[in-house]
């Protein structure tokens, strides 16, 4: 091995492990407490090396949302090669929560920069390859929704892009409120609504309530409508576009590229 190529690979490893440093202390500090000091001293590296690796601390939290989305995508695909579209839907979502659950820091780092403002360029190595990979996850999603739509086992009103749309702010917005003073919010529930919460049972619980707006009921449970025909079951009807109306048209279904 000559030493251009060693000195290549040793960049590498150290790149590295300042990433799986970076992602330590947010998944222990989260991304608003963790300091680029606190990240050297886990990466047992001085602060300005940080700087020949990262441009900025920006750049450095990107780079770790792209491993957590990398994580996730591996985590989707092992759920989304096989039964119909309902259970490969089913499957996926359940990964997808548990993952953010169970990462809730991690998973706030990746959300963050669909919402957020950060000093990093739109055409940025690092920022390419964040939309690159949310498109791919965001891909999987919608085509196990899609077959379940063309295979009868999903209500072919619902409109995928905007499910995955609704699951991603919902997950967002109940990691938020998890960040939050809970005990104070639970206390001050009526005591028949106050018993143990869990963020893993929530997120869980709101999939399956979606998973119910939008399945073809007698696919799964033999049942059907007094018409023969297959119907949704639940009334949440989540992603489905209304019904067109004499004044209006039915909306576009949100598009993502």
């Amino acid at each position: 091995m000559g030493s251009t190529e060693r000195r290549w690979r040793e960049k590498q490893e150290r790149r590295i492990s300042i990433l799986g440093a970076a992602d330590e202390v947010v998944r222990k500090s989260g991304v608003a407490d963790a300091t680029m000091d606190d990240i050297a001293r886990a990466a047992e590296v001085s602060k300005g090396t940080l700087y020949l690796y990262f441009e900025s601390k920006d750049h450095l939290f990107l780079a770790v949302a792209n491993r957590s989305l990398q994580q996730l995508l591996e985590v989707v695909a092992e759920q989304s090669t096989q039964g119909s579209g309902i259970e490969r839907t089913e499957r996926l979502l359940k990964a997808y929560a548990r993952f953010a659950a169970d990462n809730g820091a991690r998973f706030r780092t990746v959300i963050a920069w669909m919402f957020s403002h950060y000093s990093v360029a739109d055409d940025s190595e690092g920022l390419v390859r964040y939309r690159e990979l949310v498109g791919q996850l965001f891909e999987r999603l919608a085509d196990s929704i899609e077959a379940g739509r063309q295979d009868g086992t999903i209500d072919a009103d619902v409109q995928p892009a905007q499910l995955v749309f609704q699951l991603w702010a919902g997950t967002y917005g109940m990691l938020a409120a998890n960040d939050a003073d809970v005990e104070r919010f639970v206390s001050r529930l009526p005591e028949a609504a106050s018993g143990a919460f869990s963020l893993q049972s929530v997120v869980l619980s709101f999939v399956d309530s979606i998973l119910r707006s939008v399945r073809v009921r007698g696919r799964l449970d033999g049942e059907s409508g007094t018409d023969g025909d297959f119907r949704p079951v639940g009334g949440l009807r989540s992603g489905i576009a209304p019904a067109p109306t004499e004044e209006h048209e039915t909306p576009a279904a949100v598009g993502f590229e």
